[in-house]
């Protein structure tokens, strides 16, 4: 499971350790706004941190984060497709609502820390619904997944 998670798209986001100062962190919520028409109509954050200003775009996002996943991957399975990944990793629940409990102990840990570090979860860390499921089988089956989408949506 390590070495997967080594080798795949989003291995420099799950491992960055950034210096974060939180006076910029609370400057940049305070002034953060959307500009839906900015960056040549795409759209972004726009920002002013100690009286400089910040324009976020996706692109930039895709850059520091060093997703390299195109647009044009899929943020969802089909359920027989998900359900036979889930059987072949001894999952032993129903789809689409899944249950950390039922994983196997080494498959758990990594539900745990995707729950904790990647999801929008502020509670209830022992289910996934049906799009954090196609991210998990995606991860632990090194499939094409468009990982920024589900980060940027979710």
């Amino acid at each position: 499971m390590i070495a997967g998670l080594n080798t795949c798209c989003i291995t420099h986001a799950l491992k960055a350790n950034p210096i974060i100062c939180i006076d910029m962190v609370k400057d940049f919520w305070l002034s953060a706004k959307v500009n839906r028409s900015g960056a040549r109509g795409a759209g972004s954050v726009d920002a002013k941190i100690q009286g400089k200003d910040i324009i976020i775009t996706e692109a930039i996002d895709r850059e520091v984060l060093k997703f390299v996943d195109p647009t044009h991957y899929l943020t969802t399975f089909g359920r027989d497709k998900v359900m036979k990944d889930l059987q072949r990793i001894s999952y032993d629940g129903e789809y689409p609502t899944m249950l950390k409990k039922l994983f196997p102990p080494y498959y758990r840990l990594l539900v745990h820390m995707f729950l904790l570090c990647i999801s929008k979860n502020k509670g209830d860390l022992d289910q996934l619904n049906q799009i954090q499921t196609s991210v998990m089988v995606a991860l632990v089956n090194n499939w094409d997944y468009n990982f920024f989408a589900f980060v940027l949506k979710t």
